[in-house]
């Protein structure tokens, strides 16, 4: 990575590697890779300064792609890239409590939703993509609040699904690439 630091697997997993050169530059927060990772190898970063890197190589090299200006810097990072980004080139990043779209394979981003409940405002802890976003463009983001919300425009707008307090200690758990089942999944979990 140019300006930042990342270490990407090498023989399976079995041993990591620097990609970065002398190990400095800002701390990656958030990792997504595309659904056809095997054959196209790209990837995208996000540091803890908002900052967007994406690489078409496996983490041979990065390419700063823009930064994206947030109130505060990104803790609670997440990615959703759309399983059709080759044609679509959709990818969703939660910065906070903050959603944002790209249309163009991560070059430039859209505050699409900002999380609040009552006013104040509730980090995103989960974000789920569906597997046919092309056809049904339904994302579900869910907050520390354990509200989920739910979009089926691609982000336009959402709608609070009011779970809140019903399932107090359930949480977005799993997701499944690929077309895979489930497309989400709940898991109980107790303080």
């Amino acid at each position: 990575m140019a300006q930042g630091a990342t270490s990407g697997p090498v023989s399976s997993g079995l041993s990591w590697v620097s990609r970065c050169g002398n190990g400095g530059g800002p701390r990656v927060i958030g990792l997504a890779s595309s659904p056809n990772d095997a054959k196209d190898h790209t990837l995208w970063a996000a540091t803890f300064d908002n900052r967007i890197y994406r690489t078409s190589d496996g983490g041979a090299s990065w390419l700063f792609m823009t930064t994206i200006v947030v109130a505060q810097g990104g803790l609670d990072t997440l990615f959703a890239v759309s399983p059709s980004v080759a044609t679509d080139r959709t990818l969703f990043l939660t910065i906070n409590n903050f959603v944002y779209r790209s249309t163009d394979n991560g070059a430039t981003w859209t505050s699409i939703y900002t999380v609040l409940d009552t006013g104040n405002p509730k980090v995103v802890k989960g974000l789920a993509i569906s597997p046919n976003y092309a056809v049904d463009h339904t994302l579900i983001l869910e907050a520390e609040n354990f509200h989920l919300y739910r979009t089926r425009n691609g982000g336009t707008s959402f709608s609070d699904l009011a779970l809140a307090g019903v399932a107090l200690g359930q949480h977005l758990s799993s997701v499944a690439r690929g077309g895979q089942t489930p497309l989400w999944s709940m898991e109980r979990s107790y303080p």
